[in-house]
């Protein structure tokens, strides 16, 4: 009877045994670089970086909604890398000191400064590149402008050219203020004089701040 006994343990071992020699063999596999490597993440970061990688100074297109591909309420630093790399390397960026103004810091490439809001406030408030501005007193060489040209220098006639009935004018204590209405919102500026001649010193859109 003991024999049994000592014969079942035996084989008993032996079977425990195998069991274990199995789950090494899993594990060995596994150490030799059999792991499931999950899902491919090499699309999500090209369509991460599309709308960055690729622009040029010819892409940053002033408009109602933004600057071209780069939308009002994209992550800020996405929007600044795409600057970046169309632009250069912007001014030292400066914080907002306008308490009224739903921002956090405004960048400057030469004439064209860049709001953003990196910082969520109350219910409603836009996070990320939520405005722009264009100032100056004579357009410099490869300005930016709109789809339809229109840029520091324009003269209201060329507005009014291309934009028809969309654009309204009113006065202002800066000189002649004028709103452009488009399909993507409103773009609003002032002009240097009165009449048909005066020509764009600024233009803006989205949030602006001091």
């Amino acid at each position: 009877m003991a024999k049994i006994r000592l014969v079942l343990a035996a084989a008993g071992l032996t079977v425990a045994t195998a069991a274990c020699g199995s789950g090494s063999g899993k594990s060995g596999a596994a150490q030799a670089g059999k792991v499931d490597p999950g899902p491919d993440l090499s699309a999500a970061v090209a369509q991460s970086t599309t709308t960055t990688a690729a622009l040029t100074r010819e892409s940053i297109v002033l408009a109602a909604d933004g600057l071209g591909p780069l939308r009002f309420g994209m992550q800020t630093a996405r929007g600044l890398a795409g600057l970046t790399r169309a632009l250069g390397p912007a001014a030292p960026p400066k914080p907002v000191t306008d308490a009224a103004c739903a921002a956090t810091r405004t960048f400057r490439w030469g004439d064209l400064t860049v709001v953003a809001n990196e910082v969520s406030g109350k219910a409603g408030t836009t996070t990320g590149f939520v405005g722009w501005s264009l100032s100056g007193p004579a357009p410099a060489a490869g300005a930016l402008r709109t789809d339809r040209g229109i840029g520091l220098g324009s003269t209201l006639k060329a507005l009014r050219a291309a934009y028809g009935t969309g654009v309204a004018v009113t006065p202002g204590g800066h000189g002649p203020g004028f709103t452009i209405r488009t399909p993507g919102g409103s773009l609003t500026g002032t002009l240097d004089a009165d009449g048909e001649a005066g020509k764009v010193t600024a233009l803006q859109a989205g949030a602006a701040c001091s």
